[in-house]
This record gives C-alpha cells, structure tokens and sequence, in this order.
C-alpha cells in the first residue's frame, strides 16, 4: 500500500513486517528474512517471546529472551488489552 510521502518512516496505511518465515534468511530481495532489525525491536521481541520462547534468530542462532535481555530498558514496550467485543458489535 505504500508509504504517505510526508517524511522517513513516516504513516501508512498499513504496516506488515515479516519477522520470521520458517527459519529461512534471504538477504536480497523484499522481503529481508528474518527483518534486518527485528534484534533491536523490542517491541516486536516482546510478543514473539510469549507466542514462541524457544524460538531461535536463524542467522545467530541466539533465543528470543537473550535477544531481549540485550536490550536497553528503554525504549520499554506495554501490552494494551483489547477490550472483548460486545455480542451483535
């Protein structure tokens, strides 16, 4: 869908990172397997660990929670709760 021309990394309509497709590693080509800066990502580290901890980074090798704990604290990333949908809503 493409990107609102308005400045670097700017809004879009929508926004899909493949993180990971079956452990492979493409490093040409569109899309980068697994996304070339998923390492630094916590917000995208943090619910991968809870879907998948034992999930493993296949260029080094290295579990999601070490990936995590590498990290600085900050940027911190916080789960926002959906609300459950109302019955006929």
């Amino acid at each position: 869908m493409g990107r609102t021309p308005s400045f670097v990394n700017g809004p879009r309509e929508i926004d899909v990172d493949v993180l990971d497709f079956g452990g492979r590693v493409r490093v040409k080509g569109d899309p980068i397997l697994p996304h070339p800066r998923l390492n630094e990502r916590r917000f995208a580290l943090a619910p991968l660990a809870e879907i998948n901890p034992r999930w493993k980074d296949p260029r080094t090798g290295r579990r999601v929670g070490e990936l995590l704990a590498a990290l600085p604290e900050s940027p911190r990333a916080r789960r926002i709760a959906l609300r459950p949908r109302r019955p006929g809503g």
